[in-house]
């Protein structure tokens, strides 16, 4: 304290004395006792605090001194309006080293001492700057939230919609204020949302979900009751005690079709539409695994058309391939929906049959298919008559690998051809050397 203060200042500081001198002096906030405006102690870190050296640069200075204009006024008058609220004023400092410092300014009364204040000022100048960027960060996500181009919906922990950026809005077909609050199985097909609602029970409980981290195909259902197919990705967000999740969704309904297309292209004849070799060959794998399990018989029939070539020749290739489409779809309604006719090139067909119980009833259906292969066709009102010739494999007997079976029911088809045709035959196991053709 300067040695000039008045006896009220010497008692003033006496409050400043022994223990809690003591403990001031190791505060990291500014501590000060005032007479009136006039700062008579200071501690170490409000010396820090105003860029002071020690007290000395500041004892007998107006604390007013260090504020903007808009307080220093008000503080020269009076501080007492100061000291009415116990939560202390949000206010900035001017300091002698030229910087500018946000405190939380609280002054008191000292009891006794009318004219002398007690200040305490806590620097939150790191604290409002980082507030700022977080929320200048804040700023910008929302931003981003606001312009991206999938759809972001935010999800409490009970299903229901919190808020929409734009394009869910567009997505769904709503407006963000129509569904706000409700649940997010609104844009659910009806079927779905039990199990939905299970979904979410058992998240809560156990705190996991497949769906929750993982990108997914879902049927979804706008506004207006249109379905249509969302590539669904929900990731759960830290929200203090509660759970919130935030949904990136787009409409993928075209896409997912041209790549169905585009797998069916793959897959599939473009003339018959029936399965090619690539898919039959798949099947048959399938097949055979099945048939491992059951213990039962596939069989494999090779079908090349007799006398086809004489129609492309005379008729034009576009009465072949009406020839060829008509072939496909007697044989298809031949066999059963769950059995497989494939043509794998030129006038070539096979037919996979599961579940047989010998070869028997595979002659059975080699016999059906010629006869269904046996019927007129008209085209262009002329009435067109083939053959064809049928070898057949079967799994186990032939072969237990797929290339092989299809191998040996090739084979069989090649000594029918030349057995005089129109017949079928069955592959016999003495190498590849396949039995007389059998006529139907």
């Amino acid at each position: 304290m300067d040695a000039t203060g008045t006896a009220d200042d010497r008692c003033a500081f006496d409050l400043a004395s022994g223990h809690f001198l003591q403990a001031v002096e190791f505060s990291s906030n500014l501590i000060a006792v005032c007479r009136d405006d006039r700062i008579i102690y200071i501690n170490r870190a409000g010396c820090r605090l105003l860029g002071a050296a020690g007290p000395g640069c500041v004892s007998g200075d107006r604390f007013s001194g260090f504020l903007g204009p808009e307080y220093a006024a008000l503080m020269r008058e009076s501080m007492t309006p100061f000291a009415e609220d116990p939560a202390g004023t949000p206010i900035r400092l001017y300091t002698l080293d030229d910087r500018t410092r946000d405190v939380v300014l609280k002054v008191a009364r000292l009891d006794g001492t009318p004219e002398h204040f007690l200040l305490e000022a806590r620097d939150i100048t790191d604290h409002l700057r980082i507030a700022h960027g977080s929320e200048r960060q804040h700023r910008i996500l929302e931003r981003i939230f606001h312009f991206l181009p999938e759809g972001v919906i935010s999800i409490d922990e009970t299903g229901h919609i919190l808020s929409l950026n734009p394009a869910a809005e567009r997505l769904f077909g709503c407006r963000a204020s129509e569904v706000i609050g409700q649940s997010i199985d609104m844009f659910m097909p009806p079927r779905l949302r039990i199990s939905h609602a299970k979904a979410i029970a058992s998240y809560r409980r156990r705190g996991h979900s497949d769906l929750v981290d993982n990108t997914r195909d879902l049927p979804a259902i706008r506004r207006d009751g249109t379905p249509f197919t969302v590539e669904l990705r929900v990731t759960e967000v830290p929200d203090g005690e509660h759970r919130r999740f935030i949904a990136t969704a787009r409409d993928v309904t075209e896409q997912r079709l041209d790549e169905r297309r585009m797998r069916y292209l793959a897959a599939h004849d473009s003339l018959t539409g029936l399965p090619n070799r690539a898919l039959l060959e798949e099947r048959l794998a399938r097949a055979v695994t099945r048939t491992v399990r059951r213990g039962d018989v596939v069989a494999l029939y090779f079908l090349d058309l007799d006398h086809f070539k004489p129609i492309n020749d005379r008729m034009g290739h576009e009465a072949g391939d009406e020839v060829l489409r008509t072939i496909a779809r007697r044989l298809t309604e031949t066999v059963r929906a769950m059995d497989t006719v494939a043509r794998i090139g030129g006038d070539e067909f096979v037919v996979l049959i599961e579940q047989l119980n010998d070869a028997a009833w595979a002659a059975k259906v080699a016999r059906k298919m010629l006869d269904e292969v046996l019927k007129p066709i008209m085209i262009n009102d002329r009435e067109v008559r083939l053959g064809a010739s049928i070898g057949i494999s079967l799994y186990p007997h032939h072969g237990t690998d797929c290339e092989v079976l299809l191998r040996r029911a090739d084979a069989a088809m090649y000594r029918v051809k030349g057995s005089g045709r129109n017949a079928y035959a069955f592959f016999e196991p003495s190498f590849e050397q396949p039995v007389d053709a059998v006529a139907p």
